[in-house]
């Protein structure tokens, strides 16, 4: 039996190397408990294989500074940073169809 799929978490020790890659990368803020963003991840490890960008979880209590750093007030909230900016910001769920589209519209 195999483990579990995760979507690699980003911290303040990796952050600067996630952001300093060229390809897209979709940042999915959240917390444990909250039942929204585990749906949302569910969603993005779904479609993590097909996605055009990178897919990194940030757990708003363990790291609020992150959270602080691209303004995240709500969860869940995805970023999608190209080339270093945010290039599109969604706050609240997301069915497949909508993440694709939102990866889509903003990872050009």
């Amino acid at each position: 039996m195999g483990g579990l799929k995760r979507l690699k978490e980003c911290n303040p020790g990796n952050l600067a190397s996630l952001l300093s890659e060229s390809e897209p990368l979709l940042l999915h803020f959240g917390t444990d408990w909250c039942t929204p963003c585990k749906r949302l991840e569910r969603v993005l490890l779904e479609l993590s294989d097909t996605l055009e960008a990178r897919v990194a979880k940030v757990n708003v209590e363990d790291h609020p500074e992150i959270a602080k750093q691209f303004s995240v007030t709500k969860n869940p909230t995805l970023c999608l940073v190209n080339e270093g900016d945010v290039a599109g910001r969604h706050e609240g769920f997301l069915e497949p169809e909508g993440v694709l589209a939102f990866v889509r519209r903003h990872a050009d």
